[in-house]
Parts: C-alpha cells; sequence; structure tokens
C-alpha cells in the first residue's frame, strides 16, 4: 500500500510523503508503520512494487482521514489530497485544487528541477585568475554551498601561485630579498545571475534576515545584502602572509584572465539535500538561477520563473492553480495547490 499525501494550509504547506508498506489495519487503528527515507532507494523500489489498494481499504482510509479533520485543529482554510502511489487513483481529497500559499514547500519545485536539469553529480567552480600588473580576481560561478573552510583553501592555493609565479607587484624597495613582501590586488566578479534585486513579493524585511540578494559568489549562512564584497574580502584576508599583502579593491574588472586556483562545489545531490534538510533560502535561489541558465533561459527572476513553469509541464504536472515566483517560497505571491504537490512527489520517488 503506496501513499503520496498531501496538506497545504491557508499560509503554510505541510506535506508527508507515505511510501512504505502500510499495515491494512492503517484505517481502523489510525497509527501508520514506519516508513523509510524519502530519499532512499528502497524507498523508490517499494513505491514503484507496491500494488494498489483495494476500494474497500480506500473508503476506509478516507473515512479515517475525514473523521480526524476537525475545523478546531486545521482551521477552515485547507487543503488535502490523498493519492494511492502505485495507480496515482485518489483517496481522498479537500479543496484539493485550491490555491494556497507554499512557503518553502516551493523548495521541493527546486529540487525537482535542479537534479533533472542539472544533474545530481554537477559541480560549479570558483575561480581565481591573474589579471596582470598585480592584480587577481575572485570569480563566483553560482556555488551556493561555498563553505569559509573552502574559500580558506582556494586562498592558500592562489596565494601560493601569486608567490610561484611572481603575480604580485614588488614592494621591497632596498629590503633584502628574504625580507621582500610582494603585494596583490584582490577584486571580485559575480555578474553570473546579473543585478541583484528582490523577488516579486518578497517583504522588505526578508533581507537582511531569511535570504540575501542573489549573486554567484557567497558563503553558505550569508544572509547579508552583500554576500559577494563579504566572500571577496574573507578571501582578501586569507590570502596575506609574511611573503605577501593583499589589498582589497573594489574596481570594475571583467573577471577573464589566467586562472591560478580554482574551488569545486558540493555536488547538486549535495546542494539539494542542504536546501531540503535546513530550508536554506539562499540555496534554493541559486539553484534558481542555474536551472535558468542550463535550461537556456535568462540568469534572472524572469528567467527562473519561465524555467521552473516550462520544465515542471514538460514532466507532465498540472499547472493549475500554480505561480511560481521564486526558488524558495518566501514570495507572497507564490501559489500551489495540493493536487500539483501530489503529482510532483508522485514524480520524485
Amino acid at each position: 500500500m503506496s501513499f503520496v499525501v498531501v496538506g497545504v494550509a491557508a499560509t503554510m504547506a505541510l506535506i508527508y510523503t507515505l511510501v512504505s508498506t502500510t499495515s491494512p489495519t492503517l484505517a481502523s487503528s489510525g497509527a501508520p508503520a514506519a516508513s523509510d527515507s524519502p530519499t532512499s532507494s528502497k524507498h523508490a523500489a517499494r513505491a514503484a512494487e507496491a500494488p494498489p489498494t483495494s476500494a474497500n481499504e480506500d473508503a476506509a482510509i478516507a473515512a479515517r482521514i475525514a473523521s480526524v479533520i476537525k475545523p478546531k485543529v486545521f482551521g477552515s482554510n485547507f487543503s488535502i489530497n490523498v493519492v494511492d502511489a502505485a495507480n496515482h487513483q485518489t483517496v481522498f481529497a479537500e479543496n484539493a485544487n485550491t490555491p494556497r500559499l507554499p512557503a518553502s514547500n516551493m523548495k521541493l519545485v527546486t529540487a525537482f528541477n535542479a537534479l533533472r536539469t542539472l544533474g545530481p553529480q554537477a559541480r560549479v567552480t570558483t575561480k581565481v585568475v591573474s589579471l596582470g600588473g598585480g592584480h587577481i580576481a575572485i570569480v563566483g560561478g553560482g556555488d551556493p554551498t561555498l563553505s569559509e573552510a573552502a574559500l580558506d583553501g582556494l586562498a592558500a592555493r592562489a596565494r601560493a601561485a601569486v608567490l610561484a609565479n611572481r603575480l604580485g607587484a614588488s614592494a621591497c624597495g632596498a629590503k633584502p630579498a628574504n625580507e621582500c613582501r610582494s603585494v596583490v590586488h584582490v577584486h571580485f566578479v559575480d555578474s553570473l545571475f546579473g543585478p541583484a534585486n528582490r523577488a516579486d513579493g518578497w517583504p522588505r524585511g526578508y533581507i537582511p534576515s531569511v535570504a540575501s540578494n542573489v549573486t554567484s559568489l557567497g558563503v553558505l549562512g550569508d544572509y547579508s545584502p552583500t554576500p559577494a564584497l563579504d566572500a571577496a574580502h574573507l578571501f582578501t584576508d586569507a590570502m596575506n602572509s609574511k611573503l605577501l599583502k593583499a589589498k582589497f579593491d573594489a574596481g570594475p574588472v571583467s573577471g577573464s584572465g589566467n586562472e591560478i586556483a580554482a574551488q569545486a562545489s558540493e555536488p547538486v545531490s549535495t546542494q539539494v539535500a542542504t536546501m531540503l534538510l535546513e530550508s536554506e533560502n539562499n540555496v534554493a535561489e541559486v539553484l534558481f538561477r542555474r536551472v535558468a541558465i542550463a535550461s537556456g533561459h535568462s540568469p534572472d527572476w524572469t528567467g527562473g520563473i519561465e524555467a521552473a513553469t516550462s520544465l515542471l509541464q514538460e514532466a507532465g504536472i498540472p499547472l493549475d492553480g500554480v505561480s511560481v515566483h521564486d526558488g524558495s517560497g518566501l514570495s507572497r505571491q507564490d501559489r500551489v495547490t495540493a493536487t500539483f504537490f501530489t503529482s510532483l512527489l508522485a514524480k520524485m520517488v
């Protein structure tokens, strides 16, 4: 017996995916058997192999659900949809096609599109390039899970390359060679996603509290309005040593030059896991932009919306009552239905 169960409240969606070998006594006892993690391979296999429920079982389950849905518990504005994952038949539905605000459950849409479009093993690169004349630049590649430790490692490799290839400007003067400290000017480039701005429907207070401006360079967990600038300062500080003085330079540069160091990101599968397990808004919005780029759309809010919508349509997921405005669910303009989510989850499991 396999189910995809979705309940969507008026202001928050609560989604439960139950794909398990559930006891037929569920309808009478109200206690579902334990289920595996939705991300496990056994979980997906069970969904494919489990037989559909009988009409009597469906009726018993529907009756049990109806008996526990009380206005004093759920309120008056809610939607629920229960679908047998084996045969896609609806077992129970209440306001299943009423558009609701999804909140962070919109990240399931971003996860679905990112895994299908980018691939679970895809990685991007944050690189450092030499611009000549004692100048280098750190170039964001759209890594939403870049850590400070990874940034420190990138700085160490860039520093070694600068010293080994004498890329810094000399500041020795009359000092002996063993006391010489060269100077390098550090720029940053975060132009991959274009100008930073808020999504339609984002309250102003969301930045800098639960999200940052969407940029292609930033450290995981930085919700400031200037994550790229912050990352560039961290990188510059980490470049300093007894032999090298790094100076931050905010002057605009193109980012084209000879690569001297690089840092590969975590794979998309890990980034998706971080997004879902931590409800990480910045990760969601960067993946939203990368999906747009990968599917041939512009790397901005419009392109992200177009990409997400077209990819869902291509997957055969009904979009009646659905309106996508971002990848995280922060937009107060986002709308979904319980029917939409049961269709999406059925594709995912």
